[in-house]
């Protein structure tokens, strides 16, 4: 999804089925976007796993999506959404949070030819 009217860019990164799905936000602008509703996949509690205006990463240290809960009401052409504060030339990853994940068994060797 692209909000290009506000330089905003959002995309959605599955994996396999034993992972919760993460949304990406780009802000690609100096503005803060206050009460930034970001359309999801599936309601229930998301968690915010990476906020680049951390101050470790050099922001300014503001963290006001800790955990959000969506709302049913479709957004971005999706069921579900948040609304979310996106500080200015920032992105943020929102990971679902869901049942415990199944343990994955270890990773297939290639076969040679």
């Amino acid at each position: 999804m692209h909000d290009y009217q506000n330089s905003v860019l959002i995309f959605l990164r599955k994996g396999d089925e034993t992972d919760n799905p993460v949304v990406v936000v780009c802000n690609f602008t100096p503005i803060v976007r206050e009460n930034y509703k970001v359309g999801l996949p599936s309601g229930g509690n998301w968690n915010e796993t990476l906020n680049s205006d951390h101050k470790e990463f050099g922001g300014s240290g503001f963290h006001a999506n800790a955990e959000l809960t969506a709302t049913d009401e479709t957004w971005h052409g999706r069921e579900h959404f948040v609304t979310i504060h996106l500080q200015a030339l920032s992105i943020i990853v929102l990971e679902k949070q869901g049942e415990a994940k199944k343990k994955r068994g270890p990773a297939k060797k290639a076969k040679k030819a």
